[in-house]
């Protein structure tokens, strides 16, 4: 990553950059980095989940697609996920319209972000102590992987799902997605 300034912001400056453009940055103590646009099938992928979640959640609990930033204050970071899911009481910055205490987040894979997803951003988004899972969704093919921290170890334990009628199991809801529901109208795009 790149960053799209030499000159380190305040978390008042980087929401007040983010609410003067169309571009979506990631906030690393300071610094700025440029999110690059999705795709169509991306977007389609990511639609799908939280719509989906939206109408399944429990009463208390809601999905938020990337307009919502995650701020991880252990570290100082913000960042854009694809889906996130927080429980009441949603705690957050108002001055950088994020939330920091989800249970859920969820990452379309890109070809261009894959490494990054799995690897950096998961530990950067694991020191949330809120946070039970992590769901990284393949765009180019019919493949889900969860992290979720298991109890009361508190390690994260890994779930590999692939095929149409797999159902994914989402632990940190008790809720169940099929592949078939999670890719819905994406071919083809």
């Amino acid at each position: 990553m790149e960053a799209a300034n030499n000159k380190r912001l305040s978390l008042r400056e980087y929401q007040a950059l983010e609410e003067n453009t169309d571009i979506r940055y990631e906030y690393h103590d300071g610094e700025v980095f440029a999110m690059s646009g999705a795709s169509p099938k991306h977007s389609a992928i990511a639609s799908n989940i939280n719509k989906l979640l939206g109408n399944i959640l429990p009463k208390g609990c809601r999905a938020f697609d990337s307009d919502l930033k995650v701020y991880v204050e252990a570290i100082n970071k913000g960042f854009h996920p694809d889906v996130s899911v927080a429980c009441r009481p949603i705690t957050g910055l108002d001055e950088m319209s994020a939330i920091n205490n989800p249970i859920l987040i969820v990452e379309v894979l890109s070809q261009g972000t894959s490494a990054y997803d799995r690897g950096q951003k998961f530990w950067y988004l694991s020191q949330l102590s809120s946070l039970r899972e992590y769901v990284l969704v393949e765009q180019d093919r019919w493949a889900v992987e969860t992290r979720y921290r298991d109890a009361p170890e508190n390690e994260w334990v890994m779930a590999y799902y692939e095929g149409a009628n797999t159902e994914v199991v989402l632990r940190s809801l008790d809720l169940r997605l099929t592949i078939a529901q999670i890719y819905d109208d994406t071919d083809g795009l």
